[in-house]
This record gives structure tokens, C-alpha cells and sequence, in this order.
């Protein structure tokens, strides 16, 4: 019987080898090298290693909220007052000081009327560039004080929420809310399988305290994030076949697309009105993806730009589509861009933050 056990136990594990070497040659035939990305995050983490000489325990990897979406507590931003690293897409692994409520702004921001607030991804949230080179500083240096509320991984149920527990009591005269068409309709099912974030989309009333708990966020973040990055369930979920079976289970057992162009459709609308009667301005942006212009093959369009923007105009929703810019005056698009499939650089941001700054003026 013992034997038994043990021969089954290795052609399982014989089989799951197999299984991840034939995911893995799907993802690179996809454009997803993943020898690259294990490459990356190697060096990722000895850089992070090295500059531990310098910040000490103060510097800490890139914290997003996706990690705890299944904890009892969510933070949206990271510990207060430390230093985060990027990834690298520019050549070099930029790092910036947290403000109070561990998102990417210049603390003293805070201190004087808000202009703006963005709400959004990591395009908000300035990866991967310089703290001074983001969208949120770039709008502040054009004199619109401007708070960056975006964090990695996002999509339209933390950043509803993150409009719940900071930029509403914030009140600033604008909200900026931006959408990433390369991923964030991808996000909605996934994020809705958390019993906390869907609460915030189903009722109304709820919210976390977060504004008034960054001692307690900080030390939640600091007992577990550690612990999440070092596990051995984090590392069989950086499997690629683990990744595919979770995306194919998401699909199959949360929202199908209808349902989370609802769940999308309806978020806007509910904050946008919100801002409506709170007499504060509400601007949408529609942010392009590498793969429009250079991986049509590939390029995901479940959810069409044209049915968000009808939507937009049906609602009469201000919005701004840095789609038309990326193509103007015969422009090559990938110039905005950092890397294939990556963020954009700080050209890409500069002429965003421009584009902005001019709609709101007007």
C-alpha cells in the first residue's frame, strides 16, 4: 500500500512538471517569457537586497492591495512613511518615500487645498518612474496640488473603494479616474471574489475606517507581507499553470462579462454622481495598451472602448481619451511606452499630465 502511495505520488508530481512546461511554452508563444520574469524578479529582489545597506528595514518591495484581498482587513496604499522600489522598465529601479497613508505622493501635499485626486492602476500609481516624474506630481508642478491614490493591480472595486476611504474625505475639487484597457476589465471578477471589496459595490454604507487605522495598517502589513512573499503557497502560485487554472476557475465560477460590464458601468456612474452632488468635478481617462497598436492579435477586448466611451457620452461623463494623442501627428506610439507591454515613461506621462491639466483648466 505504502508503495503504492509513493509510486502515484511521483507520476503526479511527474505529471505537474509536464503540465508546467507545457503552460509555460503556451505563455511564451503569448508574448509572457517566463523565464525572463523569474529572471526579473531575481533581480529585483538582489537590487532590493543591496539598497537594504542604505534604508535599512525602511525599504520595503512594491505592496499592493491584490495580496490581502482575501484577509479580514484591505489596505489600499502601503506602510506609511517607508521607502518603495519599482520594478525596472527604465533602466534603473526607482524608489520613493510613502506619505502617511503609503501611497506615492510628497507628504506636504496634504497640507494645502487638493486640486485633484486620481484614482487608478499602477499607471497612476507612477510605475515606473521617479516619484517627481508621475502624472500626480507632474499636475502639481503645473500648480493643480494633486493626490495619487493608484496602486498596482487595481481594478474598479478597490478603486471604488479607495474613493470610499480616502478620496471622498479628501474632498478635493476634482476626481481624476483613470482605466487601463489592458487589464482592468480583467481585474473586476477576480476582485469580486473578495467578500470585503464586493461590499463596497452591494452596499453602499460600507466602508473600513482605512483614513483613520494607518497604525493598524501598518503593522498588518508588516506581519504579513513578508510571510505572503515567502511562503510556499506563493511560490506554487507564481506556477504558470496554477495561474491559468485560477484564471479559467474566475471565469467559470464569478462574474461572466456581462455582468462585470455592470459591476464597471455601474461604479462609474454611482461615483460620478456622487461628485455631481457634492458639486466636484468627475474627469475619466481612457488609457491605451501596447498591445492596441503592436499585438492586435493578442489585444483583449472584452470590453470594447467604443461601448466605455457611449457610455460616457450617454451620461454625459467628461472624459479624455489619451488614445487620439498616442497617434497624433503621425507619432509612434511606442515611443510613449517604457517597454512592449509595459507602462509608459516619462515622455508618456509628461504629455498625459498635460492633456489633463488642460481639460480641467477648461
Amino acid at each position: 500500500m505504502l508503495k503504492l502511495i509513493i509510486v502515484n505520488s511521483f507520476v503526479f508530481i511527474f505529471l505537474i512538471i509536464i503540465l508546467e512546461f507545457i503552460s509555460r511554452k503556451r505563455d511564451n508563444s503569448l508574448l509572457v517569457d517566463v523565464n525572463k520574469q523569474q529572471e526579473k524578479i531575481k533581480n529585483y529582489q538582489n537590487k532590493l537586497n543591496i539598497r537594504r545597506n542604505i534604508y535599512g528595514d525602511s525599504l520595503i518591495p512594491l505592496i499592493v492591495p491584490s495580496v490581502f484581498y482575501h484577509d479580514s482587513l484591505i489596505p489600499l496604499g502601503s506602510i506609511s512613511h517607508f521607502y518603495t522600489q519599482f520594478p525596472n522598465e527604465n533602466g534603473s529601479y526607482p524608489v520613493y518615500k510613502n506619505d502617511r497613508y503609503g501611497f506615492n505622493n510628497n507628504d506636504q501635499n496634504y497640507d494645502n487645498a487638493i486640486d485633484a485626486v486620481l484614482i487608478g492602476d499602477s499607471f497612476v500609481h507612477g510605475c515606473c518612474v521617479n516619484q517627481n516624474e508621475n502624472i500626480s506630481s507632474n499636475l502639481t508642478s503645473m500648480g493643480l496640488n494633486s493626490i495619487n491614490l493608484g496602486a498596482a493591480d487595481n481594478s474598479i472595486l478597490s478603486e471604488l473603494a479607495t474613493y470610499v476611504e480616502y478620496a471622498d474625505k479628501l474632498n478635493p475639487k476634482t476626481i481624476i479616474w483613470f482605466y487601463y484597457e489592458g487589464n482592468d476589465f480583467d481585474g473586476i471578477p477576480i476582485e469580486y471574489t473578495s467578500k470585503v471589496l464586493s461590499k463596497y459595490y452591494l452596499d453602499s454604507q460600507f466602508n473600513q475606517n482605512l483614513i483613520n487605522k494607518q497604525k493598524q495598517i501598518d503593522d498588518f502589513i508588516s506581519k504579513n507581507h513578508k510571510k505572503k512573499n515567502n511562503s510556499i503557497v506563493l511560490r506554487l502560485k507564481n506556477l504558470s499553470l496554477y495561474k491559468r487554472f485560477k484564471y479559467h476557475y474566475i471565469r467559470l465560477t464569478s462574474l461572466n462579462d456581462q455582468k462585470s460590464k455592470k459591476v464597471f458601468f455601474d461604479i462609474i456612474k454611482r461615483v460620478s454622481q456622487d461628485c455631481k452632488l457634492k458639486n466636484r468635478k468627475f474627469i475619466f481617462v481612457y488609457l491605451p495598451s501596447w498591445d492596441r497598436y503592436y499585438e492586435k492579435d493578442i489585444f483583449n477586448n472584452r470590453i470594447l472602448k467604443k461601448d466605455v466611451l457611449n457610455f460616457l457620452k450617454i451620461n454625459r461623463i467628461k472624459y479624455y481619451d489619451f488614445s487620439r494623442k498616442l497617434i497624433e501627428n503621425n507619432s509612434e506610439p511606442k515611443d510613449y511606452f517604457s517597454i512592449p507591454r509595459g507602462h509608459y515613461n516619462t515622455i508618456g506621462y509628461k504629455e498625459l499630465s498635460k492633456e489633463i491639466f488642460r481639460i480641467i483648466e477648461n
